[in-house]
């Protein structure tokens, strides 16, 4: 089976195979434009804003279909073209108004209602410009909960957006080309604890057909979800009673972190080497004192 070249640049095929794990048992909320109905992303479960589901035909409110690409490029099921984490379970936040820009009011929302679904993760593949009362207490009920919120750094190195720039203890993640390098013109900061590949990744359009000019921080952002909910669903075998998951995310900045492929700049996630720390990480905790 032929993989697209993030997947190929980060061995991903391996650390499936070495872990034994494709991301079960781990719920990731996607907060964007929705998820339109196709059959690669049939699985994912759709809500609005304020946690209400909707029907299973799906919606992206998107002119692009922004929602749609950065959740296949998590995950897809369609062996043409999967995601990191085919088998975690999916909830799909639509939070776009009418041009397919998030509101920051319905943000909050959405990070509120993944809380009381009980997700593992918080995927947020997007800026915002300004905040709000109802982002703000979205953000707080998260971070309450131990929930981490994975977030785009952002596509123009020049601006320095309030989410997630001014959010505390958000992942923030940056984007490198097929050459392992930063994309310049991407936001890149010295702060920031991980890159991931973000120049021309497939995905699936709102069409159910692949482009292959997916960039930005947007495509980043859903490989490191991906590649999170793998190290969970990793820990949970290792440690049932779930002590092990819960360690995982509320160290998972510095995991990913340290364990990036060099050079330190850069800081490209290496999925093997970030699975061998969450092994080191819950075994010790598991040793008897």
């Amino acid at each position: 089976m032929v993989r697209a070249w993030h997947f190929k640049a980060l061995d991903v095929d391996a650390a499936w195979g070495t872990y034994k794990t494709r991301g079960a048992g781990v719920t990731v909320a996607l907060i964007d434009t929705g998820v339109a109905n196709i059959e690669p992303l049939a699985h994912v479960r759709r809500f609005s804003a304020d946690g209400l589901e909707r029907p299973a035909k799906g919606h992206d409110l998107s002119p692009v279909a922004h929602g749609t690409q950065t959740a296949s490029i998590i995950a897809s099921r369609n062996e043409s073209l999967l995601g990191v984490a085919p088998d975690s379970n999916y909830l799909a936040f639509g939070v776009a108004n009418a041009a397919g820009d998030p509101l920051s009011s319905l943000v909050g929302r959405a990070m509120r209602a993944a809380v009381k679904l009980e997700a593992d993760l918080i995927c947020c593949p997007f800026t915002l410009a300004e905040s709000t009362e109802e982002f703000a207490a979205g953000l707080a009920a998260a971070r309450a909960a131990q929930i981490p919120v994975i977030a785009a750094a952002g596509n123009d190195a020049r601006a320095a957006p309030v989410f997630p720039v001014e959010a505390d203890e958000v992942l923030v993640v940056g984007a490198t080309s097929g050459h392992d390098r930063i994309v310049t013109r991407f936001r890149w900061e010295a702060w920031m604890p991980v890159s991931a590949p973000g120049l021309r990744v497939p995905t699936w359009t709102g069409r159910g057909d692949i482009s292959r000019m997916f960039s930005g921080t947007s495509a980043a952002t859903p490989i490191i979800g991906g590649i999170a909910a793998l190290g969970l669903s990793y820990a949970m075998s290792l440690d049932p009673t779930g002590e092990g998951a819960l360690a995982v995310r509320q160290r998972l900045s510095s995991l990913l972190r340290d364990s990036s492929r060099p050079p330190a700049d850069r800081r490209l996630v290496d999925p093997g080497a970030f699975m061998a720390a969450i092994a080191t990480l819950v075994r010790a905790r598991a040793q008897p004192t």
